[in-house]
């Protein structure tokens, strides 16, 4: 992966600061803004049995008019969270009258045991909370609150490093060159290299904002100029995917990236995470890995 100090990627620690996702207003709705929500989604049911409240309808809906709304990270959220819990039902759908504690306590327990930290499950809970609490709104149930019984808050003992040793591990790993691990690899590591950018910063970046060996991006809030160096090997990613025909860096990525919410966009990132933990599981990293690297820090020891 070439020969260079990776004491270089501690100089741009602040840096990987600027590129925190923009903020979710999920924690705002639970705190007085359910109501009004939960009016644009459609008018109100007539009161029916508890039985007939499927959850799949509401929160398909919820997430397209949120996504309508412009509000594109709770949308994203939203459709995350209830995707993960139907994969642990292994069903189409269910009943939200059928939502209770020792299910989502089951549910909280299943994400523990597939590698998701306490952390990141938490994440989950609190988008499916706000899901829940205008689900039962819109049909008129009572709330049981069950999401009491499973943990939402900040696990501030959680180690979210990743270490020098995990990192020379990916680098040095023997994978064949175009294979989708190898790709995988590719993507992980830029983003690392770019004070762990976002998947949808290195998505969306173009040839133009290439100057002297710096990459110089718009931030994605502000529109303010980010500067980052432009590492040898960085330079080397950049070039294994040149499109001369496209105007982004990685048009592979952006392609599918355009495709959201879709199926093919849902399932490219499943796969991803997937090949992700494998190239971890290889390399003898701890941590599960994703695509979301402004969620770990640098060691100081970089």
């Amino acid at each position: 992966m070439g020969k260079f100090k990776l004491s270089v990627l501690m100089c741009r620690f602040k840096l990987s600061v600027l590129w925190s996702f923009t903020k979710s207003d999920d924690d705002d709705e639970e705190n007085g803004e359910c109501a009004s929500s939960v009016a644009h989604v459609s008018k109100r049911l007539p009161l029916s049995r508890e039985m007939k409240t499927s959850l799949k309808t509401f929160s398909d809906r919820l997430i397209e008019e949120t996504e309508a709304e412009g509000r594109t990270s709770s949308a994203q959220n939203y459709a995350a969270a209830v995707r993960s819990f139907m994969k642990f039902l292994d069903e189409p759908d269910i009943f939200v009258s059928k939502i209770n504690r020792p299910l989502l306590k089951s549910y909280e327990q299943w994400l523990w045991n597939n590698g998701v930290s306490h952390n990141t499950s938490s994440c989950y809970m609190r988008s499916f909370r706000v899901v829940y609490n205008k689900a039962v709104e819109y049909y008129r149930l009572k709330n049981r609150n069950p999401f009491d019984a499973v943990f939402t808050g900040n696990d501030k003992k959680e180690k979210r490093v990743m270490g020098r040793s995990d990192i020379v591990a990916i680098e040095t790993l023997d994978l064949e060159p175009g294979s989708d691990l190898y790709r995988t690899r590719d993507f992980f590591l830029f983003q690392f290299y770019a004070a762990c950018m976002p998947f949808w910063y290195v998505a969306n970046l173009k040839k133009k904002y290439l100057y002297d060996n710096v990459i110089r991006s718009p931030h994605k809030l502000n529109k303010s100029l980010i500067f980052i160096d432009l590492l040898p090997p960085m330079q080397q990613i950049i070039e294994r995917y040149n499109d001369p025909a496209s105007e982004y860096l990685f048009p592979r990525l952006k392609v599918v990236l355009d495709k959201k919410p879709s199926k093919e966009y849902h399932d490219f990132f499943d796969h991803y995470h997937l090949l992700l933990n494998q190239m971890g599981e290889m390399a003898g990293v701890q941590k599960t890995l994703n695509a979301y690297l402004d969620k770990y820090s640098y060691l100081d020891d970089f």
